[in-house]
Order: C-alpha cells, then structure tokens, then sequence
C-alpha cells in the first residue's frame, strides 16, 4: 500500500507518516523545494522522538520519498497509484491544493480515500470543494477530515546534514477520522477511531485540551515565562487553566450529554500532558497567530460561547480572553496586526469584530475590564523577568481562587 501526502510539517511527519507507516503504507511526501525533496530521498528516513518526562522512543519511517509539488507529471503517477491521499499543509493552504490533485485523479480507475488532517470541523469538505473548483472528478472519491491530538512542537533538518529530518513530539497517539466522508474502507490503523460527528470530536479537542494549551501561553506570556511547563507550575496559572478545562467541559456535556468531555479523569490527562516538561514547547509557538485563535468558533471564544450555553459565567474563560487580547510578539505577524487593530479601535471593537458571533455581553464586558486591570498591572512581557502582573500581585489564596 502507497500513502501519499501533502506535507512535511510537523503534523506530516511528526504523526501521519509514522501511523501510516506502522499500518503498511509506503510514505511518499509531497514538499515544496528542491532541497528538501533531495535530502528526503538522499536519507530515506524520517525520525520522531516521542518524549514524556524522561522517557524517549525513537521512531523511525524507513523508505520514505518525496515529489515536489510543482512536478506535476510526477505528482500525477503518484496519485493514480496511492491508496491513500493525506494533506497535512494547514487548513488555509487547502484550496491551494486544487488543482494539483484534480490532475492526479483524472488517471485513477478506482476511487480512494483523501484525508484531510487540519485543525478545523469542516477540512475534508474544503478539499472536496477545492478539487471540484479546479474540474476534479470528487464523485467516486471520498473527502474525509482527520483530527491529530499528539503535540508535535519541533521539526529540525538542514539540507547538507545526513541526518533525517527529525521531529519532537509527544507520545499521543490518538486521531479520529470522519467516517462519514469516506468512500473506501480504511484499515485498521491503531489509535485511529471512526467517528460520525466530526464536528463534535474537533470540540471536544478544541474546548478542553487546546483552551487549556492557549491558556497557558497567554497568562504565562504576561508573567514573563518562555516554557509552556514552567508556566504551568506556577500557581496561579494552574489554577486558572484547571477552571477553563472545566468549563469548556460543562458547555460540552450541556449540549452533547453528560460525560461527553471526559469529566475529572480528562482534565487531569490534559495536565498531565500539558505538565511535559521534555517536550520543550514554548509559549510563543503556542501563542502564535492570536487573531486566528480569537475567531468565533476557536479554543477561547467558542468555548466561551458553549459554557454560557450551560449557564457558566466561563470567568476563567474571560482572563485567558483578555491575556490573548493583550499578546505580543513582535516576531508574530498576527500579533502585530491584533495589537495595531487594538491601538486604532479597542479592545471591544476588535473582540466582537474577531469572533464573528454574537457574543454574550456580559461575557464581553468582564473581558474588557480584565484587559483593563491585565494591562495596568504589567509594565513589560520581557521574558527574562517574571514581572508582578495583576494576579500575582494579590495574595496567593486569593489569586486561587479568580475565576
């Protein structure tokens, strides 16, 4: 069996490449530029370092090869002979992928399976929309989306090294594919899980486990932490992500039924993998492109929106809210844009505008005044020095207890 994907990210080889691999398939990549192309098939392999705490598995996927995108009659004669499209590229590249396997499918004489594992409810439905824009026959094939739940955090090659690309990731093994968009049947692949209700499965990811992620970058950005870890074992911050888990938690079991979020044994999980120091993850890269992360149907606002559905006050939800508001990297083009947009139109403006929903006023009013208070009791972000935010100038059992 051939698995053909488009990628070579962190989510391409830090988990799709290694699960597919296992089951049997060939890996073939689909990679923009010369150069990694070449060192893809001078070193054949690819290696991911799962870490948890002190304990490291090296794994390796062996004889791997790689198209480069632009190659059109390469990439074609791979197409017609996979048993199986990933795309791994982000869910606005997906458009971009059109064309390229509208051409690749007008050779196949049998249908086959294309996955799209992005960050988003609805990825398969746009790469059916995309190949069927650029003239692709997507009747016979099946558009299905993927949700990965590893943390993959760092992708390291150099074109003149032979050493294999080699990614750091944690040992999650989890991914749920929507049963409903496929056409063929899948393997049985271990860790992958059919579900009828994608939408719900990128929930309950998105309103407990990536909440929780967001929130420790933002309030650990504002006490002047570098490490998604270190932020977390400050007391505060803890305390305030342990609240935010629970009440993404309470607006998922309010509308898909009791026990859907996976209650105390979940949060704690979540900690847990969140707690891995090994894995060297950092705020900035879990902070990263704030505007997106702000967007109506994201980890904060949506959860917020769903608490408040289960009559939560989503309190924690507000802090992380008003922490996002107040991000900046200068290094991050989304956070230069987001703190531009709030100098020229305010905070209020740009939270409403940024969402897309009609969000509670309360919910929104709280948020403002946090903004507020968060921007008053911090004199700088500076990273080396853990400076006296609002919080952490209050007494520690009171700072437990915000929210």
């Amino acid at each position: 069996m051939k698995a053909v994907i488009f990628g070579t990210g962190r989510a391409a080889g830090g988990f799709v490449a290694p699960m597919l691999h296992a089951a049997g398939y060939e890996i073939v990549f689909v990679a923009r530029g010369l150069q990694l192309c070449d060192h893809l098939d001078r070193t054949g392999c690819i290696e991911v370092q799962l870490v948890d705490g002190p304990l490291l598995e090296r794994v390796i996927v062996e004889g791997v090869r790689a198209v480069e995108i632009t190659d059109q009659a390469a990439l074609s004669r791979e197409l017609v002979s996979a048993d199986l499209i990933a795309s791994c590229v982000g869910p606005s590249n997906l458009k971009d992928l059109g064309s390229v396997i509208a051409s690749g499918l007008a050779g196949r004489q049998s249908p086959v399976n294309l996955i799209a594992f992005e960050n988003c409810e609805d990825a398969g439905a746009i790469l059916r929309r995309a190949v069927a824009a650029a003239g692709g026959q997507v009747e016979a094939h099946g558009f299905a989306s993927g949700l990965i739940h590893r943390v993959i955090c760092r992708r390291r090659w150099h074109y003149d090294s032979e050493t294999p690309i080699r990614y750091t990731a944690d040992p999650e093994s989890r991914c749920e594919i929507e049963a409903a968009g496929l056409r063929e049947p899948m393997p049985t692949i271990s860790g992958v899980t059919l579900v009828e209700d994608h939408v719900a499965a990128v929930r309950r990811k998105f309103f407990t486990y990536s909440a929780a992620h967001v929130a420790v970058a933002y309030l650990g950005h504002l006490k002047g932490y570098c490490s998604i870890h270190a932020a977390l074992q400050d007391h505060e911050i803890s305390g305030i992500v342990r609240k935010v888990v629970k009440e993404g938690q309470q607006g998922l079991d309010f509308f898909y039924g009791a026990g859907f979020s996976g209650g105390e044994v979940e949060r704690k999980r979540i900690c847990k993998r969140l707690s891995n120091g090994a894995l060297r993850d950092t705020v900035a890269r879990v902070g990263r492109e704030p505007l997106r992360k702000l967007g109506g149907h994201e980890r904060l606002i949506g959860t917020a929106s769903l608490a408040r559905l289960a009559h939560s006050k989503a309190k924690s939800l507000s802090w992380v809210t008003a922490a996002a508001l107040c991000y900046f990297d200068p290094d991050d083009a989304s956070s230069r844009r987001l703190r531009a947009l709030i100098e020229n139109r305010g905070a209020q403006y740009v939270l409403q505008t940024l969402s897309g929903v009609d969000l509670d006023q309360d919910f929104v009013s709280r948020t403002i005044r946090y903004v507020k208070r968060l921007s008053a009791g911090s004199r700088s972000s500076h990273l080396i020095t853990i400076e006296p935010t609002f919080w952490a100038s209050r007494p520690l059992s009171a700072a437990a207890n915000v929210g």
